[in-house]
């Protein structure tokens, strides 16, 4: 695998300008790792579009996670199919990722996080009146950055296996 250098700041940086851009928080997160590595920016945030809101506000997985675990394929992930050894490392890093996740904020769901459904009109409504996404989703954005710096250092090191 490839080693890489984070500069978390910069990362953080990028990320909370590409959300108060209005990108959503699976945009944001996915594009400002992207252009960070200089892996993938074309296809971003466009690839990611989908996923904001709990995926296309279903309430599912936060989309700052499911962003940076496609970011993670970005940086990390395989070229070939047969190729177990990087897939596995990716898991693993993926694994960490939505633990943490969870384990800071307290779940890993888009429904959990805001209080509110935004699949509903009247979740929207109130996640607009009480302005969650401003309030709280930009904290989400920017401690999935720190999380992937975290998981970023660490494979540098070496902590998923031995370097390429």
């Amino acid at each position: 695998m490839v080693s890489y250098r984070v500069d978390r700041k910069e990362l953080a940086r990028a990320a909370g300008e590409n959300f108060g851009a209005l990108f959503n928080c699976a945009e944001s997160t996915s594009k400002a790792v992207a252009e960070h590595f200089g892996v993938g920016e074309r296809g971003i945030p466009r690839a990611a579009t989908a996923f904001g809101g709990g995926i296309a506000r279903g309430g599912g997985p936060c989309g700052a996670m499911t962003g940076t675990l496609m970011a993670l394929g970005l940086l990390y992930g395989r070229d070939s199919g047969g190729d177990h050894r990087h897939l596995d490392r990716v898991y693993a890093m993926a694994r960490d990722l939505q633990e943490e996740f969870s384990r800071r904020f307290g779940s890993t769901r888009c429904r959990d996080l805001l209080g509110c459904d935004i699949g509903t009109d009247r979740g929207r409504i109130q996640a607009k009146k009480e302005k969650l996404f401003d309030r709280r989703c930009p904290s989400y954005v920017l401690g999935a950055m720190d999380i992937l710096a975290d998981i970023v250092e660490k494979e540098a090191r070496g902590g998923y296996g031995k370097n390429d």
